[in-house]
């Protein structure tokens, strides 16, 4: 019995630190969605994050930080081809 109460109350400490930890990452989340609604974000690139060729208008740019020359991403316009693989 006793052994099982321990089980429990390791259980429950882990979970209270799981809590914890997921509320720390809730609150920097929210931070960084005020972060970007809230300022201005500037796009520095220089160069095209597929070919490597120089950037031309039109471009399309990321919040992740890359950016495109319009004619290399085609349709595939809604979503960073670099960083969406590791979001599915």
């Amino acid at each position: 019995m006793s052994r099982a109460l321990a089980r429990e109350a390791a259980d429950a400490s882990r979970d209270r630190d799981a809590v914890t930890r997921l509320a720390a990452d809730t609150a920097a989340y929210k931070a960084e969605v005020t972060r970007l609604t809230t300022q201005a974000h500037v796009f520095q690139a220089l160069r095209c994050a597929a070919t490597g060729q120089p950037l031309e208008l039109p471009a399309l740019h990321f919040l992740c930080g890359h950016s495109f020359n319009a004619r290399a991403l085609g349709d595939n316009d809604r979503e960073c081809p670099l960083c969406a693989p590791e979001f599915k």
